[in-house]
């Protein structure tokens, strides 16, 4: 059995205050230090955590200092270009859409369209994969 091919790291871009949260959460403090430190509610760090986490796609602070630790993530931060801005956008559209329309197949039993989305699964999934490949390229 041959060893797995290491993936290039995922690039992540966060914001100045998101890379602040990182960089307090990997130094131990807990969301209610962080939010006196930053001055803002202990509902508003928490909920900036939880975008977090699904940005590295972690549960805890433990997987997101292993993930760093290991290399598996490029953190870059700033803003996101108009390209950028527009074909994330995009992507997280098409993907609302095509949940949409698995759930409303699962409820009804059927595989034809019931929902207001025109686009077949598939047409869908390509237009996905080709949105990701042009961020991952940039």
């Amino acid at each position: 059995m041959s060893a797995p091919v290491p993936r290039p790291p995922r690039d992540v871009l966060l914001t100045a205050t998101q890379h602040d949260i990182v960089t307090r959460l990997l130094d131990g403090e807990r969301a209610r230090a962080i939010a006196r430190a930053r001055q803002r509610s202990v509902d508003t760090v928490r909920q900036t955590v939880r975008a977090i986490y699904s940005r590295f796609g972690v549960r805890n602070p433990e997987e997101l200092a292993a993930g760093i630790a290991e290399g598996l993530f490029n953190v870059r931060v700033g803003r996101l270009n108009g390209r950028e801005h527009t074909l994330r956008s995009a992507l997280a559209a098409l993907d609302r859409a095509l949940k949409t329309m698995q759930l409303e197949n699962a409820r009804t039993g059927t595989n034809r369209r019931r929902t207001s989305v025109r686009l077949h699964r598939d047409e869908m999934n390509a237009i996905l994969a080709a949105c990701a490949q042009t961020i991952e390229r940039d």
